[in-house]
């Protein structure tokens, strides 16, 4: 089944994985309804697959390095260790997208952003104390005390 689509076990994907919707692709979708393994989700739609109507989900895949077949998963290709996903920075943790402000460049803006140069937050607004209802306190406060020290 693998040789009708050009698939060989230990070669990359046919075209890279690519397809008409995607440029790239890691992996390849194995689908439970017909078998068979394509490029994407809208691959499978465009198939004459009856069940492809109906959302249903693939539950194997193909390593878009070594043509493997493995369930389903974000985790490294068992056997050659390739990721399916592409490759984030290291300063965001691995695509969790929580900056790691140890790891950020001294020059990016972000590492310092809320802190001052001895790490402690910057400092609180004061607008507080000066508008609204504690404002009017305060500045009825200043007065009585201006009046008083004269």
């Amino acid at each position: 089944q693998l040789k009708g689509l050009g698939v060989v076990v230990g070669k990359p994907l046919p075209q890279k994985g690519a397809c008409r919707h995607f440029k790239h692709s890691y992996r390849w979708l194995r689908f439970p309804c017909c078998g068979r393994a394509f490029p994407c989700a809208s691959c499978h739609e465009a198939s004459d697959c009856p069940a492809a109507a109906l959302g249903v989900w693939a539950n194997r895949m193909l390593c878009g390095k070594c043509s493997r077949e493995a369930a389903y998963s974000d985790k490294p290709c068992e056997h050659c260790g390739n990721t399916y996903t592409k490759p984030s920075g290291a300063h965001w943790q691995g695509g969790d997208g929580c900056r790691d402000q140890q790891r950020l460049s001294t020059k990016d803006g972000r590492k310092f952003k809320g802190a001052s140069a001895s790490g402690v937050k910057k400092t609180v607004s004061a607008k507080a104390a000066r508008v609204g209802v504690q404002g009017k306190k305060n500045v009825a406060l200043k007065k009585l005390s201006a009046e008083t020290k004269r």
